[in-house]
């Protein structure tokens, strides 16, 4: 991949992730101001269970991602390629079924349905990402994220917005990018499916590659997810929906950065391992700079919340909590996990999610159950990032020798003081407390900083041609 193609990759993915971002920033500031806070808290609960509806294509998807990373598009067997799809649609097809029988719940109802458009058009996402079609991948995320946005827009403009229309604008929008989809893999759904025999070895390979990686976001999801579920139950609807506000707050940063992953991960699998050992203090200086500038957002944003959201202000205390979130999953999701998955080593991340998992529920069970307490509650999610983030760097130490012992304690130390500051002190002498951090932590950076500088003018042009 040349340098120039590689640039047009990640502005496109830069463009379909601040389209994500713009999507996000319309529930977070305009349908809180429409809808009620019971009704706002609702579309809360029914956001929280589908985000885990994409897990449910079983490792299939994270299959393809990883066997056919690197590969063009023209290259991909396209006859098993439409079995599979076409296996998983029918699988989604007796999901949704069973759970419209089985519950009566009007929520579910929805989730069934959501189901059902979701993990299809999650499977051709992959397959464009994996194969470098980013220019398409952005066609599809444009599709699907501002026929929601025009849609909401034109209801709540007009005051006609409830959670019910709501929800069902939500259903559409997926509805709208699955058909986008299948248009975009038409070549390849339409192909004729190979022998059930053939079909069934590429499925168990797919799935045997894919299911490890599946089982780590799935676990990783959860690290979150068992502290939501868990204050939802402990404490009520209205709690859950305030803490789900900050915490989808604090991940708005997290959508810029990973614009730049569904590009590195197919440039990674063609870079020589001496050339990743090569790259990673390059990538990581670069990310980490942008991170711990970028958490000074917080402050303006929280102002612009207390003034939009007036009704929100609780969450502004659960904002304070988890807004440095954004520094260890930007880390993950952008720099250790795609360099774990390049050098095929899923195992090391399920069992960092599983680890991860098992820290939660035991903080989560003490913070809930035993001294029900709420901060502490919102805190563990922050403490067990951090955890996953500091075990996963220290195993890819293993494959790519480096030592970044002094940069953890810079950053843990910038990301408790952000956090005790913000808690205790107002907000004025809070930042500038954080602004004299920032300048002692470039100093001591200064020099690697520099040195990644001149590492970027000497290898550049060699690794990405």
């Amino acid at each position: 991949m040349t340098s120039k193609l590689m640039i047009r990759q990640i502005l496109l993915a830069l463009l379909a992730n601040l389209t994500s971002l713009g999507v996000s920033s319309l529930t977070l500031f305009l349908i809180p101001r429409w809808l009620s806070v019971s009704q706002y808290n609702y579309f809360q609960l029914y956001l929280f269970y589908a985000a885990y509806l994409p897990y449910l294509h079983l490792g299939l998807a994270d299959g393809i991602y990883l066997r056919y990373g690197g590969y063009s598009f023209a290259q991909l067997d396209h006859r098993r390629l439409a079995g599979q799809f076409w296996f998983l649609g029918g699988l989604c097809l007796t999901l949704s079924l069973g759970l419209v029988i089985l519950t009566h719940d009007l929520l579910f109802q929805y989730l069934a349905l959501a189901l059902l458009l979701t993990v299809p058009k999650i499977w051709i996402s992959y397959l464009l990402q994996t194969t470098g079609k980013i220019d398409a991948y952005t066609r599809l995320t444009l599709t699907e994220k501002l026929s929601y946005a025009f849609s909401v827009l034109l209801l709540g403009l007009g005051g006609g917005l409830n959670v019910t229309r709501l929800i069902g604008l939500d259903l559409i929008s997926r509805l709208a990018g699955l058909l986008y989809a299948g248009y975009l893999a038409r070549t390849i759904l339409f192909s004729r499916p190979p022998s059930w025999s053939v079909l069934r070895i590429e499925l168990k390979e797919n799935w045997l590659d894919g299911s490890k990686l599946m089982l780590a976001t799935i676990s990783g999801a959860l690290m979150i997810g068992l502290v939501r579920w868990g204050i939802e139950k402990e404490w009520d609807l209205y709690t859950f929906g305030q803490v789900s506000l900050g915490l989808s707050m604090a991940n708005l940063l997290t959508v810029l950065i990973q614009a730049m992953s569904m590009v590195l991960f197919p440039v990674l699998k063609r870079l020589r391992p001496e050339k990743l050992a090569i790259w990673y203090p390059l990538l990581r200086n670069a990310l980490m700079f942008a991170i711990v500038f970028l958490l000074v957002i917080y402050y303006p944003l929280e102002q612009f919340i207390a003034f939009w959201l007036p009704q929100y202000q609780d969450s502004l205390v659960y904002l304070a909590l988890l807004f440095p979130l954004c520094l260890f999953e930007s880390k993950m999701s952008l720099l250790i996990n795609t360099y774990l998955k390049a050098l095929r080593q899923e195992k090391v991340i399920l069992r960092a999610n599983l680890y991860s998992l098992a820290f939660s529920f035991l903080l989560g069970l003490y913070a809930l159950l035993i001294v029900h307490h709420l901060t502490l509650a919102v805190l563990n999610i922050v403490i067990v990032y951090a955890f996953r983030c500091l075990y996963c760097e220290y195993q890819l130490q293993k494959s790519i020798p480096f030592v970044y012992w002094k940069d953890w304690i810079l950053e843990l130390g910038l990301v408790s003081l952000f956090i005790l500051s913000n808690l205790t002190l107002n907000r004025l002498f809070a930042l500038s407390l954080y602004l004299c951090a920032l300048i002692i932590y470039l100093l001591c950076k200064k020099q690697d900083y520099l040195q990644s500088w001149q590492l970027y003018r000497k290898e550049y042009r060699h690794a990405l041609h």
